[in-house]
């Protein structure tokens, strides 16, 4: 018994020796890309960004006015009695329900589109100097801060401002 022990031991360590791959502990870290593209903009892209930002600032209000709305018909609904003014509210919250998830579809694939136009200029010099700070900081996958993938991530993976401080030499 011993002895099978020990040999699945041995045959376990000569499997990490030669497949270190295997049990490759790999170090993340994170760039707010949102932050980064504000630093690194020129003024005049800067504003096409804020104006960006505005329309997509704008939008949240819009689609919280619509919950407000079906909210406001939900309550009349529980104050109401005779069954077909029911009927009417429940229609008007169903179609509201609806142009909420069609309009918030839509809207939200302009703005990504949008913003895929607006980074697609600078990504490539933004991806090659993540890229020479991550390899540097031995980093082996770098992942965007406003992803809805990243709970959480402790300060020490942002390499946010460094990449900006990069990009802040390259322009002195």
């Amino acid at each position: 018994m011993m002895k099978k022990i020990i040999f699945i031991l041995m045959f376990l360590l000569l499997i990490i020796n030669l497949y270190p791959n295997v049990v490759k502990i790999e170090k993340i870290a994170v760039v707010n890309l949102d932050k980064l593209l504000s630093s690194v903009l020129n003024d005049k892209s800067l504003k096409t960004l804020k104006d960006f930002n505005k329309e997509k600032d704008q939008f949240q209000i819009e689609l919280d006015k619509i919950k407000e709305n079906i909210k406001k018909l939900e309550q009349s609904l529980n104050n109401q009695t005779d069954q077909s003014v029911k009927d009417e509210i429940n229609r008007k919250i169903d179609e509201q329900k609806v142009y909420y998830t069609n309009y918030s579809k839509k809207k939200n694939n302009e703005l990504q589109e949008k913003k895929k136009q607006l980074s697609g200029k600078i990504m490539t010099e933004v991806s090659s100097v993540v890229k020479k700070i991550a390899e540097s900081e031995g980093f082996s996958i770098v992942l965007n801060y406003d992803s809805d993938l990243i709970l959480y991530c402790s300060i020490e993976n942002d390499i946010t401002d460094k990449v900006i401080e990069y990009f802040n030499k390259d322009n002195q």
